[in-house]
């Protein structure tokens, strides 16, 4: 009796030990591929949230290049000179940067669908098969950065 009790265990033992090593294999082979796809979506999302941020603050302030940047022409016409209006500037880096963070405080949890055919690497089960469904929040912190890049083109003629 006791030898059949003993041979029970060590199968039950063997069989979910060889289930925690399938399980923990699966995860290391899946888990980057749902990280690379959750990070996807998440920079696409963020991506959204910067978009709306500046095209918002432009339209409320009513804001044109003309305004952030004075173009100084000669006599002749040709350009000696740009100036920015760096007040200005910093004032919509600010506004900016304040609906950013406030977009992202707001914000919900973002469902996410990955197929299980995607996580296997094939082409030919990509997009197939029942789904996981992960909840996707986004995290972090903004800092906006407008440049003022200006080109000047030097040309040689040669006669």
């Amino acid at each position: 009796m006791r030898r059949k009790a003993r041979n029970i265990f060590f199968k039950i033992t063997a069989v979910f030990l060889t289930a925690l090593i399938i399980i923990i294999l699966a995860d290391a082979k899946i888990s980057p591929k749902i990280k690379d796809i959750a990070e996807s979506k998440a920079n696409n999302m963020a991506n959204n949230i910067v978009d709306e941020a500046v095209s918002q603050t432009l339209a409320e302030e009513n804001i044109h290049y003309s305004d952030l940047v004075q173009i100084n022409r000669d006599n002749n016409g040709k350009i000696c000179s740009v100036t920015s209006d760096i007040v200005l500037i910093n004032k919509l880096k600010s506004k900016i940067t304040n609906k950013i963070i406030q977009r992202f405080m707001n914000m919900e949890k973002q469902r996410l669908d990955i197929p299980v055919g995607s996580l296997i690497g094939s082409e030919f089960t990509a997009g197939k098969g029942p789904e996981i469904h992960i909840d996707l929040s986004l995290e972090g912190s903004a800092n906006a950065e407008i440049g003022n890049i200006v080109c000047h083109i030097v040309s040689l003629a040669f006669g």
